[in-house]
C-alpha cells in the first residue's frame, strides 16, 4: 500500500502558509490543543479524498474566496488575493513512491480519478461527530440510522457494476443518484405530458433498479450484523446490538413517484445475560446505554461498515488511511485501553493510521502503548499549540521527540513568548536535572523544587559556573524564567530582547565542559553490615554526602555492633566493651580496622557486598 510522506496546507481553515508536515510514510499521533487546528488537518485529509466521488465544482468552492454566491468557503481568512481576486489556496499530500495528489480552486482533476477513488474506498475517517450522530434521537423517536447512511455511508459504499440506461453503475451512491432522476424514466402522453408508464421498459428497469439497491444495502446490513458481537467483545462489551432494515420502496402515480426512504433501526436483543424477545426489543438504545457504551457501538457499526467498504479495494499501491480525530472522547480509560489496543494490534500495517487527540492525557497514554507494543519506529509524534503572529492566531506544530529547549525556539519564532519562556525554564530544568544527583532535585517531601533552588544547588556542586552566566541566570531568573510573570509582560517588546539573552544564556550553559557528580550516599543514610559466616552485625550512619568524583570517602558515626548476641563485643578482651566513642572515621578507614579483626576475615568486597542500605547493598550504591 502507499503511504503518506508529507501533507501540505496552504490558506485552508486554520492553516496559512506554514511549512508541509513531514510523516515519512509512518503513522501520526497527533496531540493539539483546542483551536491550534488539528482538526483542519483532518479536514483537509477528508475533503482530498472526498474529492474522488465528487464533480469539481463540488469541491472547488472550498478553494474560493468568500463571496455572496459562495457561502461555503474553507479559505483561511487572513489570505491574501493576488491583482486578480485569486487565492493561493490548496490541499496536497504526497506518497512514498514521489506521486503527489492535489486539490485546489483551479486544480480538480482528482475528481473521478479512477485510481484515486481506490484510495478513498481503502480509507476511512472516523471523528467524534461521526459518531455522536448515532444517538441524537428523543426517547420517542427510534433510532433509525437512515440520515447517517445517506450522508456518511452509502456515498463511500462501493458495489459490483450495474449497468442502468447505458451508464455503468459502481457505487451505492450511483444508484441512488440514479433512482432519483425520476425525469428520466418519464415519458411523453397523447395530450404531451410527461407521464410515468407502469407497463413500460423505462419503469420495469426502475424496479429492478430498486431492488438493486435494497439488495446493496441488506447485504451490508447483514454484514454489520454478522461482525457487530466480535467487535463489541473486543472492545470489552457484551451486550448484542443489530441493524434492521426495512427497504427503499415507492408509490406510483401518473407524473410523480412519492418515496419511501429506507430505514436502519438500531436494536438491542441482549443485555447482560438478558435476552428480549424478537417482537420486543431496545429500540432506543441512545436511551438505554451510557454515553460511553453508545460510542463504543457507533464506532463499532463503524469499523465494520469501513471494513465492509474496504475488502473491494484490492489495488496494492493506493492509499489506506485510517484517521481518528478525537474517537475516545467520550470513553473512560479502560475502555479507550480496550480500543486502543484494537487499534495498535488488529490494525497495524493494514493502514497507515493518523491518530489526533485534544486530550493530553490520552496522548501520553497512547505513547506508552506504542512503545508497549514495540512500535516506536512505525511511529511519529507531532504537537500542535495555538501561536502568534502579526495579531492573528496560527498553527505551531512541533516535533514531539523533540527537547523542550526546541520547542522553546519554535514558540519564539511563532512569537508567543509566554509559552517559550515557559519550555525555555523547563530546559534549563531538565539540563540541571541531569547534572545533579536524583535527591538534589527533590524535597524532602519527594516533590521536585523550584528552579531557582535547582540553580543554586548546580552552581555549588560544581563550582565551574563562569560568573558571566551566573549573572545572566538572575538577570532571566526575574524577567522571563520567572513562572509567575504575566502574559501581558512576556507580549511586550522589550521581554523579546530578554528572551534572546535567556537563550544566549542557556547556550554558553549547554557549552560549558562539567564533571557530572553522582550522588552515592545521601548524608543522614543508615547501613547495617551482617557477616554471612558469623552471627555479626555493624550498624553505622554517613554524616555527609559521598559523591562520585568529589567525595567518595565520607565520614561515618559508628552507632552499634554485636558478636554472638554480645553488644559492643571487645575482640582483644574476648567481652563486652563499651559504646562507641565519638571519633568520626572515614568510610575507608573503617573498612580497614574491621578488616584487621582476624577472627571475622573480613575481606573489603566481602563487607560492601554484605552491608544494606536502603534500596540494595553499599557494593551497588558505590558502582
Amino acid at each position: 500500500m502507499s503511504k503518506i510522506q508529507s501533507i501540505h496546507i496552504k490558506n485552508f481553515k486554520f492553516f496559512g502558509e506554514e511549512a508541509p508536515i513531514v510523516l515519512n510514510g509512518k503513522n501520526l499521533l497527533l496531540y493539539g490543543e483546542n483551536g491550534s487546528g488539528k482538526s483542519s488537518i483532518y479536514n483537509a485529509l477528508y475533503t482530498l479524498l472526498e474529492a474522488a466521488s465528487k464533480d469539481p465544482a463540488g469541491v472547488q468552492k472550498y478553494f474560493l474566496p468568500l463571496s455572496p454566491t459562495n457561502s461555503e468557503s474553507l479559505v483561511n481568512i487572513h489570505a491574501k488575493t493576488d491583482g486578480e481576486g485569486n487565492i493561493d489556496s490548496f490541499i496536497e499530500i504526497t506518497d512514498d513512491a514521489g506521486k503527489t495528489y492535489r486539490l485546489s480552486g483551479n486544480d480538480a482533476e482528482l475528481c473521478g480519478d479512477p485510481s484515486f477513488q481506490e484510495s478513498q474506498r481503502a480509507s476511512g475517517f472516523i471523528n467524534y461527530q461521526s459518531l455522536f450522530h448515532f444517538q441524537v434521537f428523543r426517547n420517542s423517536e427510534e433510532s433509525n440510522l437512515h440520515e447517517v447512511f445517506k450522508r456518511a455511508i452509502i456515498p463511500y459504499l462501493p458495489c459490483s457494476a450495474y449497468e442502468y440506461m447505458g451508464n455503468t453503475l459502481t457505487t451505492v451512491y450511483d444508484l441512488f443518484k440514479a433512482y432519483l432522476d425520476v425525469y428520466s424514466i418519464m415519458q411523453d402522453n397523447p395530450k404531451g405530458k410527461k407521464v410515468i408508464y407502469r407497463n413500460s421498459v423505462l419503469y420495469q428497469n426502475y424496479l429492478k433498479l430498486e431492488k438493486r439497491i435494497n439488495k446493496e444495502l441488506s447485504e451490508v446490513i447483514e454484514f454489520v450484523n454478522v461482525q457487530l458481537p466480535s467487535i463489541l467483545r473486543q472492545l470489552g462489551y457484551t451486550f448484542n446490538a443489530y441493524l434492521r432494515y426495512t427497504d427503499q420502496g415507492h408509490d406510483k402515480y401518473d407524473m410523480r413517484l412519492e418515496f419511501h426512504p429506507f430505514g436502519v433501526y438500531l436494536e438491542i436483543d441482549e443485555y447482560e445475560g438478558k435476552k428480549f424477545s424478537e417482537n420486543a426489543p431496545i429500540k432506543h438504545p441512545n436511551v438505554f446505554l451510557n454515553e460511553a457504551k453508545m460510542s463504543a457501538l457507533a464506532f463499532a457499526i463503524r469499523w465494520a461498515i469501513f471494513t465492509k467498504k474496504v475488502g473491494s479495494a484490492l489495488a496494492p499501491d493506493v492509499l489506506h488511511v485510517l484517521a481518528l480525530d478525537d474517537l475516545m472522547i467520550s470513553l473512560d480509560m479502560s475502555n479507550r485501553e480496550k480500543l486502543i489496543d484494537l487499534i495498535l494490534n488488529s490494525y497495524r500495517g493494514q493502514y497507515q493510521i493518523l491518530f489526533f487527540t485534544h486530550d493530553a492525557n490520552l496522548y501520553t497514554f497512547v505513547d506508552r502503548k506504542i512503545t508497549q507494543f514495540k512500535q516506536r519506529d512505525e511511529w511519529i509524534k507531532k504537537e500542535m499549540y495555538v501561536g502568534k503572529h502579526l495579531n492573528r492566531e496560527i498553527p505551531v506544530i512541533i516535533d514531539g521527540e523533540c527537547d523542550s529547549l526546541e520547542k522553546a525556539r519554535k514558540y519564539y519564532q511563532a512569537r508567543d513568548y509566554t509559552v517559550s519562556a515557559l519550555y525555555l525554564r523547563k530546559a534549563i530544568e531538565e539540563y540541571i536535572q541531569e547534572y545533579l544527583p536524583e535527591e538534589y532535585c527533590k524535597n524532602a517531601d519527594g516533590k521536585f523544587v523550584d528552579l531557582n533552588t535547582l540553580w543554586k544547588r548546580f552552581v555549588k556542586m560544581s563550582n565551574q559556573v563562569p560568573q558571566p552566566i551566573k549573572e545572566a541566570f538572575d538577570q532571566s531568573r526575574l524577567l522571563i524564567l520567572n513562572p509567575s510573570v504575566h502574559y501581558q509582560r512576556l507580549s511586550m517588546p522589550v521581554y523579546r530582547g530578554e528572551l534572546v539573552k535567556a537563550f544566549k544564556m542557556v547556550d554558553e550553559l549547554k557549552a560549558l565542559t562539567l564533571d557530572v557528580k553522582i550522588l552515592l550516599i545521601a548524608k543522614g543514610s543508615t547501613l547495617v553490615f551482617k557477616h554471612p559466616m558469623v552471627n555479626y552485625t555493624f550498624e553505622f550512619e554517613v554524616i555527609e554526602d559521598a559523591i562520585r568524583g568529589k567525595n567518595e570517602d565520607p565520614k561515618c558515626h559508628i552507632k552499634t555492633w554485636q558478636y554472638n548476641g554480645i553488644e559492643f563485643y571487645d575482640f582483644r578482651t574476648g567481652s563486652q566493651g563499651n559504646p562507641p566513642h565519638v571519633a568520626e572515621p572515614k568510610l575507608e578507614r573503617m573498612i580497614s580496622n574491621l578488616m584487621s579483626v582476624s577472627q571475622l576475615n573480613i575481606t573489603r568486597e566481602l563487607f560492601l557486598e554484605n552491608t544494606q542500605i536502603e534500596g540494595g547493598t553499599l557494593k551497588e550504591a558505590m558502582e
